[in-house]
């Protein structure tokens, strides 16, 4: 028989030699997108270097992370190596002829070459232990897969950037690793605490199910699916070995931690308790999440059991006849009705959340006509007329989403109806006998840009669309130490004296000498202390670090640019537009109303020395008491000359401006707020 390999190498026809890369692909891809955004070569050249430093820093630390991961596998895998195999094939033979059914049924050593190994080894995963008795086949058949040590997915923290991972262990320990020596035994405890705690958990759940099914003598069907039978002994024998098999992987851990409680410890500063205590509470916090998706399994576990019991006692004391079987049937269609109509509502109403619209209200644009005539060197009138087209399509879309939700509630109330009669029925019988488009306009509320183009991205957009009122995430946790300690005693400062003065007056009347005032404020000072220098989950780190970086860049623009930002009036949105247009609109309102004057010189002294003068006459004369005369005196050092700011109406026609006084720290509020109280 004809082989293709006997054909002579001088017919085939000669291979084309690949072009060959020159330079970092790495890099050139990123130059490519560079240039792409019209970027300087100098600036481009800064920006690799930076790039290459960080990913070189990464790749050391990478090396550290799975130097330590392959010392847990091979430490713990270290029981499973397989046999030397033998066999008595002919060693002249090709390699590819050996099958591993061959290799089993042999005798000869085979030499261990890098590549007779690796065929080899792999005979040895698909080999089966036959000396073994079997007790039941059906759970050693279930019970196959369990019988391999489980490896849970690593978490975000263990996985992500290494330089912020090394930061919370600075923070948890109160040491900082710089040794590799160090970094690499840290880990590796690590790694082993992460795993133990997810085994503990695990097995929790799994002997919370084998305690609740005993009891109740009853399993879900979906644990009969798993233990592929409809016996409860097999599926308690099931719950049990795979509890076993987690006890096992829990004890190869442990023996883990025992070693490395005997190896020498690099760090001489903290005891090996010392690190374990604190390397598991910071594990317990970032796995925290565990404990909540158990309990929420467990929950519905008792509710799948609930439910068949409860089915179980129906069925048994009312039987069933083709009549209520036909309402039965008819309750579960409505139902499953009901079911597709709520999704497609909470997919509409994630949609809205995620600020992606169903395709079908794309069309609506289509129908408004658009903009055929922009007017010629007038800036402000190009920038009215897009708004308000703007606005029109937004406003268009906001009424027909209304609509669209108010025939879901209108179908669900139906449905509702429906069902309830079906099932009086039912009980008086009884008793008787959700392609995207992302590029579209929303309807969440969004700054009001008052440009032609718009110069933040996607993020910086997203951030100032949440509007004024929302607070960024955890800022004081990515300061420095230094800030930080300032912080604290400032917010001490303001507490204590808070707390200080409202219980040294009427009607508690405590005397400032007493020792009750030192301990409150070593508590309070020991409690900020915990707040500010608790380390923070990996992910809400992360997330704090977003926004700043959102943040600055976000003021780099305006500063670039000289944008001005500003609350709406009557809004809850930002106002975003040019400095010198904004000045405009100002000039405007003083030359309509008239209303205000502009100053030429700084009257702040004038105004606080007539106010205490005022006050020292109205004393002297005894007009006045002690205390009101003491709380109604200004403070130079923080008052300041009251002055007006201006919020844009951008809810009317041109943007007129509304003035606002702000007299907080004028000389004369401590006056007005003595009034008030009268």
């Amino acid at each position: 028989m004809d082989r293709h390999d006997d054909v002579p190498i001088l017919n085939q026809q000669p291979q084309l030699q690949q072009k060959k890369c020159h330079g970092n692909r790495r890099n050139q891809r990123f130059r490519r997108k560079c240039r792409a955004h019209k970027m300087k070569p100098t600036k481009m050249e800064k920006l690799i270097k930076k790039r290459n430093c960080i990913h070189k820093k990464n790749q050391k630390n990478n090396f550290i992370r799975r130097t330590t991961n392959t010392n847990i596998e091979l430490t713990i895998r270290k029981n499973n190596q397989s046999q030397p195999i033998t066999t008595t094939t002919d060693l002249n033979k090709r390699k590819r002829d050996i099958s591993l059914q061959e290799l089993s049924k042999t005798n000869i050593t085979i030499p261990e070459t890098t590549s007779s190994i690796s065929i080899v080894q792999l005979s040895s995963k698909k080999m089966k232990n036959l000396s073994k008795t079997i007790t039941n086949p059906i759970i050693n058949a279930n019970n196959s897969d369990m019988n391999r040590n489980t490896n849970y997915r690593r978490p975000m923290y263990l996985t992500r950037s290494s330089h912020i991972l090394c930061q919370i262990l600075n923070k948890t320990l109160n040491y900082s690793l710089k040794k590799k020596d160090e970094q690499q035994f840290i880990y590796l405890q690590l790694e082993l605490l992460d795993q133990q705690y997810c085994l503990e958990r695990d097995q929790e759940l799994w002997q919370s199910y084998l305690d609740i099914g005993i009891q109740q003598h009853i399993w879900p069907d979906q644990l009969y699916t798993m233990a592929k039978t409809n016996d409860f002994d097999l599926c308690k024998e099931y719950l049990m070995n795979y509890i076993q098999n987690i006890k096992k992987q829990l004890n190869q851990y442990q023996l883990e931690l025992a070693k490395q409680q005997f190896r020498t410890c690099p760090i001489i500063e903290l005891s090996f308790e010392q690190i374990e205590h604190r390397l598991k509470e910071l594990v317990n916090r970032e796995r925290k999440y565990l404990s909540k998706r158990n309990n929420k399994q467990l929950i519905k576990f008792n509710d799948d059991i609930y439910e068949k019991d409860l089915f179980k006692t129906i069925s048994t004391y009312f039987p069933k006849t083709n009549e209520q079987d036909d309402y039965t049937n008819e309750l579960i269609t409505i139902r499953q009705k009901q079911a597709e109509i709520w999704q497609e509502q909470l997919m509409l109403e994630m949609r809205i959340l995620c600020k992606f619209l169903p395709q079908n209200f794309n069309h609506l644009e289509n129908f408004i006509a658009p903009i055929a005539y922009l007017p010629l060197n007038n800036n402000e009138k190009i920038v009215a007329v897009k708004n308000k087209h703007y606005k029109i399509i937004q406003e268009g879309k906001r009424i027909w989403l209304n609509y669209f939700l108010n025939i879901y509630e209108i179908k669900l109330q139906e449905y509702e109806e429906q069902y309830q009669n079906k099932f009086n029925k039912l009980e008086s019988q009884l008793l008787d006998k959700s392609i995207i488009n992302g590029h579209t306009i929303g309807v969440s509320p969004e700054p009001y840009l008052d440009l032609i183009s718009n110069p933040f991205n996607k993020r910086q957009w997203n951030y100032l669309s949440l509007g004024p009122s929302y607070i960024r995430l955890n800022q004081s946790a990515i300061r420095p130490k230094s800030q930080q300690l300032t912080g604290i005693k400032d917010e001490h400062k303001d507490i204590y004296k808070k707390v200080e003065n409202h219980l040294v007056e009427k009607p508690h009347c405590i005397p400032r000498t007493k020792p009750i005032f030192k301990e409150y404020s070593n508590h309070l000072l020991d409690y900020l202390n915990h707040s500010y220098f608790t380390p923070l989950p990996y992910k809400d780190q992360l997330q704090a670090l977003e926004q700043a970086q959102i943040v600055g860049s976000i003021r780099q623009i305006i500063k670039n640019m000289d944008l001005i930002i500003r609350l709406t009036d009557k809004g809850h949105n930002f106002y975003i537009g040019l400095a010198i247009e904004f000045e405009k609109k100002i000039e405007k309102f003083f030359s309509d109303t008239n209303a205000f004057i502009e100053l030429s010189y700084n009257p702040f002294n004038e105004i606080l020395d007539k106010v205490i003068e005022l006050l020292n006459k109205l004393y002297s004369k005894k007009l006045i008491w002690k205390w009101q005369y003491e709380e109604m005196m200004p403070d130079r050092t923080k008052c300041e000359l009251a002055h007006l700011y201006f919020n844009p109406k951008t809810h009317k026609d041109g943007i007129p401006v509304r003035p606002i006084e702000n007299t907080i720290h004028a000389s004369t509020t401590k006056i007005s707020k003595l009034l008030d109280k009268i």
